[in-house]
C-alpha cells in the first residue's frame, strides 16, 4: 500500500488526490512541519533536503510530488487520467504537469518564502515574483481559451 508523509497545505495532496481519483488505496502518515522536526536526523534520513512530501510503495521511497503522480499513473494507472504515450497530448500531458511545478510554484513559493523569513519582506523579490506568476495565469488562462480542459474535452 502507498504510505505519504503528508503535512497538510504542502504538494502531497497531488498525489494523494490521484490515489482517489483511480481508488487507490493509500495510507497518511502525517508530518510535523515545523523546522526543527524537518532538521532532525530521523526526517533527514527519509528527505535529504528535509521537505515534505514522502512516499513508500513497499521498499520503494521517493519525493517530488510531480515524480509521484507519474509513478502511481504509470503503476496503478492502468491508462487511466493521462493521454496514452502515442496520443499527439501526452506530451502537453507532461508540460503541463511540470509547468505547475516548476514554473507557476516557484513564483508563488517564492512571495510565500519572503513574507514568511524576511521582516519586513522584500518588495522587489515579490514584485518580480508576482510579475511571474501573473505571466502563468495568463498563459494558463491563453491555453484555456476556448475550451474546458488543457488537454481536451475529457482529460
Amino acid at each position: 500500500m502507498l504510505k505519504f508523509y503528508h503535512s497538510p497545505g504542502t504538494r502531497a495532496f497531488r498525489a494523494i488526490w490521484v490515489c482517489e481519483e483511480l481508488g487507490v488505496p493509500y495510507e497518511i502518515h502525517p508530518v510535523d512541519f515545523s523546522v526543527e522536526y524537518r532538521k532532525t536526523p530521523e526526517w533527514r534520513a527519509m528527505h535529504p533536503v528535509s521537505k515534505v512530501p514522502v512516499m513508500d510503495d513497499g521498499d520503494m521511497r521517493m519525493h517530488e510530488s510531480c515524480a509521484m503522480i507519474e509513478y502511481v499513473l504509470a503503476r496503478y494507472g492502468n491508462g487511466r487520467l493521462q493521454p496514452a504515450v502515442a496520443d499527439p497530448t501526452y506530451a502537453h500531458f507532461l508540460q503541463w504537469l511540470w509547468f505547475s511545478e516548476s514554473t507557476f510554484q516557484r513564483p508563488l513559493g517564492e512571495i510565500t518564502n519572503h513574507r514568511r523569513e524576511f521582516k519586513p519582506e522584500l518588495p522587489d523579490v515579490v514584485a518580480e515574483m508576482k510579475g511571474r506568476a501573473t505571466l502563468c495565469v495568463n498563459a494558463l488562462d491563453e491555453a484555456l481559451a476556448g475550451r474546458p480542459y488543457l488537454l481536451g474535452d475529457s482529460m
